[in-house]
């Protein structure tokens, strides 16, 4: 049974962290894009008005929950990712597929113009899951591969006339710029807000949100996370004129000594499958080695 949340309900944020404790042995904990979201931010994505419901057994126990997450891609899409997730068990599709069209039904209820269009996720060996979004309209429109760090090689020479610094919450109109002409012409990317930037900065270890420069200036960026055990290269990029010449490597070998000096393990990161800048090549150079993959797909709303 899927129940709706209602503006005026409690907030189930709480009960959701709860379903998700319960279940973490069954997830993965160094994740970088399948991981639950947590108690704040099922908090945040339910104050913000978002359409959210809830799968409950006759008895009351909460067994799964779908959340919307939105934003505007570049080009002008507006995008509704369905975050749904059910506990596993002999009905878990039939869950999930009641949360998905409930949460369809709730957003084209509200939708204004233009039309949004629908995301969903899927592990690549979720053939389930894979089968549901398939017959729910759903296609696979990119994929990402997560990786974690296996062997490192030898370190490679920095290329000549390269500065790597650390960045702070000054550089907030610098790294915003800095997307915008790595990301220039990609599909399905969203240009951050500049006060997404500076909170990002602001929040950022000092010592791990790098940015490269040469005499024309920035010319690329590499941030990481160290958060307990986990670690996350959460960004790498350089841009389009500078790529070639070991920057990226050079961003990459910094942020891991980094990561190692704050003896976090393992480094994770995911990237595009389809490589479009040559980054999976690099991130394998670099002793990355595949752990799953992950499909992005869509559907007209």
């Amino acid at each position: 049974m899927v129940q709706l949340t209602a503006p005026g309900d409690p907030n189930p944020a709480a009960e959701l962290a709860a379903l998700r404790a319960r279940h973490a042995a069954e997830l993965d904990p160094y994740s970088t894009l399948e991981r639950l979201p947590t108690e704040a931010e099922l908090a945040e994505a339910l104050a913000a008005g978002r359409p959210a419901a809830l799968a409950r057994t006759a008895a009351g126990t909460t067994i799964g929950y779908g959340i919307v997450r939105g934003w505007t891609e570049t080009d002008g899409t507006e995008l509704r990712l369905l975050d749904v997730w059910a506990a596993p068990g002999t009905n878990r599709t039939a869950v999930e597929a009641d949360l998905f069209r409930s949460l369809e039904t709730a957003v084209l209820e509200a939708a204004g113009s233009p039309a949004p269009v629908f995301g969903a996720n899927s592990r690549a060996d979720q053939q389930d899951r894979l089968d549901l979004l398939t017959r729910l309209g759903f296609r696979s429109v990119f994929a990402m591969v997560e990786l974690e760090l296996a062997d490192r090689p030898a370190a490679t020479p920095r290329p000549d006339g390269v500065l790597l610094r650390a960045a702070d919450a000054a550089d907030a109109a610098l790294v915003g710029g800095l997307l915008g002409r790595i990301w220039a012409g990609r599909p399905y990317f969203t240009a951050p807000d500049p006060d997404d930037v500076g909170r990002w900065l602001r929040e950022s270890a000092p010592d791990l949100y790098l940015i490269a420069e040469d005499a024309s200036g920035p010319i690329g960026l590499a941030a990481g996370i160290a958060d307990g055990p986990r670690a996350v290269v959460d960004d790498l990029g350089v841009v389009p004129a500078a790529r070639g010449r070991g920057v990226g490597a050079a961003l990459l070998e910094e942020l891991l000594d980094r990561l190692a000096g704050r003896g976090a393990a393992p480094v994770r990161l995911h990237t595009e499958a389809h490589d479009p800048t040559g980054a999976l090549r690099l991130y394998r150079r670099a002793g990355f080695r595949e752990v799953a993959r992950h499909h992005r797909l869509r559907k007209p709303g």
